[in-house]
């Protein structure tokens, strides 16, 4: 055995080989490896670098995202805001004068209906939370946007709704005040003419034609109720209930009279209470505006 590995070990041919065996197995072995190593390096850089990359768009798909949404919370607060003032102003308006109805600036609720019909709902949704956390009251926040928006756009179709019924239903009575006025005036006329033809004209048709004569003085504005109810109607209605209750045909004509004294009050009420309805509806729509602004804050300051 001695003998053996004395040979071996001798042997300068055998062990030189041998070395350069294992040498450059080891050095293969190394190559392999840091090749290996070179290579898984790479692949995680580049892994990395794509995360990145896709990080990186997804931030600012995120943030183009918001950015709109804020623009169009910003330009639907201003809408409100402007629409909330000249309700004021309207409501204002008619309480001081309840027998016409004021004009009002109704705004374009475009920025409205275009934010209920967004697409893709879920991706602002995510978007939102995906900036500002997945909190419950982050949720809760971001759904109070859509409850304030559906119902100010609620408030906006109703008092639209609400304002051309009542002009139109101040329309109709108005033309029904005219043609009972209108009619009267014509039948005290032709009462004046007729006893005037026959030479029988009393203080009654005296005063019916007197009446008509201050009526029709000055600068008349035909669109004017006032004018004919404290002008013509009032006058002779009490007129006749104070002098002449036993002229049938004086009767008649207070009759009609007071028909038309029905009217002018109820078109007056009813205008009072078109401001009382529609200073309810400020409150309210000023309200959730003032509620939509303050919930924008934090979004207006990230986005701006």
């Amino acid at each position: 055995m001695n003998c053996f590995l004395q040979i071996v070990f001798q042997s300068g041919d055998f062990y030189n080989e041998g070395n350069s065996f294992w040498t450059d197995f080891f050095i293969n072995v190394l190559g392999a490896l840091i090749g290996t190593l070179t290579a898984l390096v790479i692949f995680l850089l580049t892994v990395k670098h794509d995360r990145g990359k896709e990080k990186e768009k997804e931030d600012k798909t995120i943030s183009q995202r918001l950015h709109y949404f804020s623009s169009m919370i910003d330009s639907i607060n201003e809408t409100v805001r402007k629409q909330s003032n000249h309700l004021k102003i309207f409501y204002e308006t008619q309480r001081k004068d309840t027998l016409n109805i004021p004009l009002v600036t109704l705004l374009p609720d475009n920025d409205l209906k275009r934010f209920s019909e967004l697409q893709n709902h879920e991706d602002y949704y995510h978007a939102y939370l995906s900036k500002f956390s997945y909190d419950s009251e982050i949720v809760k926040e971001y759904r109070n946007y859509y409850s304030l928006i559906d119902f100010l756009k609620t408030q906006n179709n109703q008092f639209q709704d609400m304002l051309m019924k009542s002009m139109q239903f101040d329309y109709e009575r108005k033309v029904r005040y005219k043609n009972i006025v209108e009619k009267a005036m014509d039948d005290t006329a032709l009462l004046f003419n007729s006893a005037k033809q026959e030479e029988r004209i009393t203080n009654f048709e005296l005063f019916l034609n007197q009446t008509l004569l201050n009526f029709y003085q000055g600068d008349v504005d035909f669109s004017d109720l006032n004018h004919f109810q404290s002008k013509f109607v009032d006058p002779i209605k009490i007129e006749i209930v104070t002098k002449y209750t036993d002229n049938d045909i004086a009767i008649q004509l207070a009759g009609e009279l007071k028909k038309a004294t029905y009217i002018f009050t109820e078109i007056k009420l009813s205008n009072e209470e078109i401001a009382n309805d529609f200073e309810k509806i400020y409150k309210n729509y000023n309200d959730s505006c003032n509620k939509l602004n303050e919930l924008t804050l934090k979004l207006r300051g990230k986005f701006k």
